[in-house]
């Protein structure tokens, strides 16, 4: 059953009212009855939240409710028919469910080619040692002299299996899965960095980072996955800012610094963000609304979000390790 929160529950977070709810439920609201417009069968709601629902709202109202399990609902007024009063409706996992699967869909179709160069890479370096391989060991040369060449070969397999393995868990994993992973939060940001410096660097925009070492050894216990595709988006929006305001000598920059607040670490993304574009292909959204879903993603991982556009600073925080 779904009821309004206690009196003394926490306070909703504001991006919880303003993020995006991808492909959310049409419920009808009358006093006494709460009903799913798309299987006309009732919703058991508690007389407050009933009350609440069916009372004159202004479009885009949202009412935060949990159900019987303890999970949060968040429902969103979307207009009104005679008594009845419509509202949109998705507990706060299925948005974020849905809004990983849509901006990780989006993400890939932009950043294939930056993906493709990852794992090209090794390939690359495979192919040259081989034949720097084929050449020595032809003629007199001792094996010791193509020993080198040998390892390089050893590594670069690894490594190329390694970011196949990264690419195939993140760009066709469960979302499911990946809400649930833990991983070291330098490599989340790194690899974030890499797979979007070469498609920054496309656009004309140069991607620089500062003090990664004071990540350290923090870990996120869950949502890296989460973390890695909310980066990914807030470095793009950032890449769409800076070409838009760039510097006296035509040139756009985006920095990510790192630095820590007492027992905060905070990373800094220093551009303007621009996600007009990105949100309404990914959500049917603005770029506000964007950003609030990118703090739903993160929220998942731990993970506060804080924008600036006056300053034109986006901060993400967490406890330092």
């Amino acid at each position: 059953m779904l009821d309004l929160p206690s009196a003394d529950a926490a306070a909703t977070p504001a991006h919880w009212r303003e993020a995006p709810l991808p492909g959310a439920t049409l419920l009808l609201a009358r006093r006494d009855r709460l009903i799913r417009a798309d299987r006309h069968e009732p919703v058991a709601a508690a007389p407050a939240l009933l009350a609440r629902l069916a009372a004159a709202a202004g479009d885009g109202d949202v009412v935060v409710a949990y159900d019987s399990s303890g999970a949060a609902w968040r429902l969103r007024h979307a207009g009104a028919a005679g008594e009845l009063q419509l509202w949109q409706a998705q507990s706060l996992d299925d948005s974020r469910a849905r809004l990983f699967s849509r901006l990780r869909g989006m993400l890939g179709q932009q950043l294939s080619e930056s993906v493709l160069h990852e794992l090209r890479n090794p390939l690359n370096a495979l192919s040259l040692h081989a034949d720097l391989m084929a050449r020595l060991l032809s003629g007199s040369a001792q094996l010791e002299r193509a020993q080198p060449s040998l390892d390089v070969i050893k590594q670069r397999v690894g490594d190329l299996r390694r970011r196949q393995d990264a690419a195939v868990g993140f760009w066709l994993g469960d979302a499911a899965l990946a809400e649930a992973a833990c991983a070291d939060l330098r490599h989340v940001v790194e690899d974030s960095l890499r797979l979007l410096r070469g498609h920054l660097a496309l656009q004309d925009v140069r991607l620089r980072s500062e003090a990664l070492h004071l990540i350290g050894s923090t870990r996120l216990q869950r949502g890296a996955a989460q973390a890695r595709l909310a980066l990914m988006t807030l470095l793009l929006m950032a890449c769409a800012g800076a070409r838009q305001f760039r510097d006296a000598d035509g040139s756009s920059e985006v920095m990510l610094q790192t630095f820590i607040d007492g027992h905060t670490l905070i990373l800094e993304l220093q551009a303007p963000v621009d996600g007009q574009a990105l949100g309404r292909e990914a959500a049917d959204t603005d770029g506000s609304g964007l950003m609030a879903g990118l703090a739903l993603l993160l929220e998942s991982a731990g993970i506060a979000l804080e924008a600036d556009p006056g300053q034109a600073l986006t901060r993400l925080s967490l406890p330092a390790a």
